[in-house]
């Protein structure tokens, strides 16, 4: 039932001419959100060069978020660039999800002071990331509790960066 919605929603929503969109399904689930992530590595097409990487959660609160990040890539050392989080609810919902939302917003405090000092980690969501160098670091690793912060820290050792755009937004519930 849940595939059939999403290939219905698929057919009427709107999307840029030039994006080519498909919606894959593993045979079998294994590995979590880090074995999902290697799965689908392994079948891309060498023609793309970045990742778009959210949670089910997650809600693109800037539609142009890919074109203006894009350009970040253009120094080889850029890994990853990790958009701002913050918290998002409805009008509508409960005040105590309302108030869990904002939460969230806890990533920024980290991540601004962090990018000031010239390391900010990657927070496995919500971020853009160089496919070949996620690539060359073995993807993510299944069963590691952290394994935002383990991909981080291998592309630092590799000698990558990660860049926080505080100006690009995601929501996330």
């Amino acid at each position: 039932e849940a595939r059939s919605e999403i290939a219905a929603f698929l057919s009427r929503h709107p999307s840029r001419s030039d994006w080519d969109v498909a919606v894959w399904h593993r045979a079998h689930r294994v590995g979590g959100k880090a074995g999902a992530v290697n799965w689908v590595l392994e079948r891309l097409d060498p023609r793309w060069e970045l990742l778009l990487l959210c949670d089910s959660d997650s809600i693109a609160l800037d539609p142009d978020a890919i074109l203006r990040s894009e350009g970040e890539f253009e120094d080889p050392a850029v890994a990853v660039v990790q958009f701002r989080n913050v918290g998002y609810s409805g009008a509508d919902e409960p005040p105590f999800q309302r108030r869990l939302a904002c939460a969230i917003n806890v990533f920024d405090v980290f991540a601004s002071a962090q990018s000031a000092w010239g390391y900010v980690p990657f927070f496995g969501h919500n971020a853009l990331l160089r496919i070949e160098d996620l690539r060359r670091a073995g993807g993510l690793t299944p069963g590691f509790f952290s394994d935002d912060l383990d991909l981080s820290a291998r592309l630092t050792l590799a000698g990558h960066r990660i860049v926080y755009r505080r100006d690009v937004v995601f929501g996330e519930r």
